[in-house]
């Protein structure tokens, strides 16, 4: 049998199938036989162990009683489809330049250089987490899970989303590991292992490429971040995902002057409060009206700034936290005691595991400040004050 050649027997049986069809006085046209040709493309590999590019072309010879004969014709498209590789490869590489430049021209330059040193800093707590895996306790995993869940936050704002996906896997991991078994501790490092190594290599090749472009197009990313800028980035970022998610928004920012370091400096903070409302707040037009809202969410930003340090509020009149309905005000450690947001049963990219404000609460810990939640009619609304240093007052 021709079939014979081959050795997946799945493909055998196709092939046997595709001839007898060719052979069969039923008449079918010449493109539904090319549709049904199990060998319009295969790729083979060679006893030299080179990988060839095939094309089986099946052509019916015609005697007095009908297809008596196949010809079949053996084309070597390996070349072209070498060829043809190379140029989807550089084309996916200018893509991506392209889409970094994009990037950059969008973020505030201090937003994209705090960006970058984040990354580096996970790579090396990642490198030492891998070197003393054994010996860690289950809190080390967590926190780390935690700083690569803030990662990935920043990582999809940003438009990084392959590093994002790879950091999402390794989030998943972290938690296995919190609770491994003796029997799956060295295939939870392994895993672990690999996921930190492919997110370096994407970041050095990323950073590699900011640097190459921030030299094509002279930007400086030490450069000051006014107010203005940081406040059209965060239109733009609202203004997106809510567009994504298909909501209205009616959207309000307010920053008051000398505050841009500070709103910098819990750029994260402020990430992970917007991925909350959009994960969980979210509510049906219908919904919305039957509780007097508008049909348009709000979402505000705010900063002040006075003698004993500096204000951001983020309000939002989405779902709400279960845990205000009976309280006028909570700081969010007795928020994350009684489980702040209801885990989603399949963790996504935008939907997480519940650390998103473990992270803020170790953020704002780190500022020396404190973060409270309070419910003021529909509207939620997150307060965070940090202290001014005191070489400042």
């Amino acid at each position: 049998k021709f079939s014979a050649f081959f050795t997946d027997a799945p493909l055998q049986n196709a092939i046997d199938k595709y001839i007898a069809l060719n052979f069969s006085e039923e008449h079918f046209s010449a493109q539904m036989l090319e549709r049904a040709n199990p060998l319009r493309k295969i790729v083979y590999i060679n006893r030299l162990d080179r990988k060839l590019h095939l094309r089986f072309s099946f052509n019916p010879l015609v005697g007095a009683n009908g297809v008596e004969r196949l010809l079949i014709l053996i084309i070597d498209e390996t070349d072209e489809e070498t060829l043809r590789e190379k140029i989807d490869i550089a084309e996916a590489n200018k893509r991506s330049e392209f889409d970094v430049l994009i990037n950059m021209m969008q973020v505030p330059p201090a937003l994209l250089q705090d960006f970058l040193a984040q990354q580096r800093l996970f790579l090396r707590e990642g490198k030492s987490l891998i070197a003393a895996f054994e010996r860690l306790a289950n809190a080390d995993f967590l926190k780390f899970a935690t700083e690569t869940h803030a990662l990935k936050g920043n990582a999809l704002q940003f438009g990084f989303s392959e590093l994002a996906e790879i950091l999402h896997e390794l989030e998943q991991l972290m938690q296995d590991a919190s609770k491994k078994q003796p029997s799956e501790e060295r295939f939870i490092r392994h895993e672990i292992s690999r996921c930190i190594n492919a997110a370096e290599s994407l970041i050095l090749h990323r950073d590699q490429l900011i640097a190459h472009i921030k030299a094509l197009v002279g930007q400086d990313t030490t450069e000051y971040t006014s107010l203005a800028s940081l406040k059209t980035f965060w239109l733009r970022q609202l203004e997106e995902r809510a567009q994504r998610h298909s909501v209205r928004v009616s959207i309000a920012l307010e920053f008051a002057a000398g505050t841009d370091i500070v709103l910098q400096q819990l750029h994260n903070v402020l990430v992970q409060f917007v991925r909350n409302t959009f994960a969980h707040g979210l509510e049906a037009p219908a919904e919305r009206r039957a509780a007097g809202k508008d049909e348009a969410m709000h979402i505000g930003i705010s900063s002040q700034l006075n003698a004993h340090g500096f204000e951001v509020y983020y309000d939002e009149d989405g779902r709400g936290f279960e845990q205000l309905k009976n309280v006028k005000m909570l700081p969010i450690e007795a928020m994350l005691q009684k489980k702040l947001t209801s885990a989603h049963k399949t963790a996504t990219l935008e939907y997480g595991r519940g650390l998103g404000m473990n992270y803020v609460a170790h953020k704002i810990k780190e500022l020396r400040g404190t973060v409270t939640f309070s419910s003021q009619g529909t509207l939620t609304r997150i307060r965070i004050f940090i202290p001014r240093d005191r070489d400042e007052r």
